[in-house]
Order: structure tokens, then C-alpha cells, then sequence
């Protein structure tokens, strides 16, 4: 499932890693899921923070539901899973 509107803020390995975050997975799972290494996914994030001005992850969520970049029906879904598992 795609949450990000096309041409957005984010890149699509930004998308897929906060896609990820909000499903609930750790640096090491993300990094695990992705076949790619724990400091690359750091290195994602900080890229996603900067780019939202952004003081944490929180705060890059709120801006990109603020933003249209993650739509709220599509967040809802995602949370919707993660309660029910």
C-alpha cells in the first residue's frame, strides 16, 4: 500500500520507511525488511525530518497528514491492522 501521493516531499525508499515506522517495525526490522543496513535507514529518516523541519518522527507524521502526503483513510487502515493483530 502505497500513503504518499505521487511526486511528494518524501522519495520512494523515504515512503516505504515511514510506511514501515507507522506499521510499527524498528530501525532493525526496517533495515531487515529492506536488505539494507541499520545506518541506511538512519540515514532515511534524518533525510525525512530535515526535509519536513521536522524535531522527530512524530513531527514529520503531522506534517505529511497536514500536507496531503499521507492520506488519513489510508492511515486509518494502517492502524486498523496493527490493533487488530
Amino acid at each position: 500500500m502505497r500513503i504518499t501521493k505521487p511526486r511528494t516531499l518524501l522519495s520512494n525508499r523515504e515512503d516505504e520507511i515511514l510506511q514501515l515506522i507507522m506499521a510499527g517495525l524498528s530501525t532493525k526490522e526496517i533495515a531487515a525488511a529492506l536488505f539494507i543496513e541499520v545506518q541506511t535507514v538512519n540515514t532515511h529518516r534524518r533525510r525525512m525530518m530535515k526535509k519536513a523541519n521536522a524535531r522527530n518522527l512524530h513531527e514529520v507524521i503531522c506534517y505529511c497528514i497536514v500536507n496531503d502526503i499521507i492520506l488519513l483513510a489510508e492511515l486509518k487502515e494502517v492502524f486498523r491492522k496493527r490493533i487488530a493483530c
